[in-house]
C-alpha cells in the first residue's frame, strides 16, 4: 500500500470491503493508510463513518460524516475564493 496518494480509492475499497465483512479491525488498519496519505478528503472519512457503522458505533460514525461534510465545505469554499 505503500505510494502515492493515486492509490487512495483501491485502499478505501479495501477498508469498505473489510468492514462489510465485519473485519473491522483490519479494516481501521487500512483506513489509517488512507489517512496517511490524504488527510483532508472527505471520502478517507466517509469510510471511515462506515467502518464505524458496521461496528455498531452510530454516533462515531456520525462524527466522521460530520468531519468529510466540513472538509467538503472548506474546500469548496477555498475553490471559490480564487475565482
Amino acid at each position: 500500500m505503500k505510494g502515492s496518494p493515486n492509490l487512495l480509492p483501491a485502499i478505501l475499497l479495501k477498508a469498505r470491503c473489510l468492514a462489510g465483512v465485519k473485519r473491522t479491525e483490519e479494516a481501521m488498519q487500512i483506513w489509517a493508510e488512507a489517512r496517511r496519505l490524504a488527510p483532508r478528503d472527505p471520502a478517507v472519512y466517509e469510510a471511515q463513518a462506515e467502518i464505524y457503522q458496521a461496528e455498531g458505533k452510530r454516533g462515531m460514525a456520525e462524527t466522521a460524516r460530520v468531519n468529510a461534510n466540513r472538509l467538503r465545505i472548506e474546500a469548496a469554499s477555498t475553490v471559490r475564493r480564487r475565482f
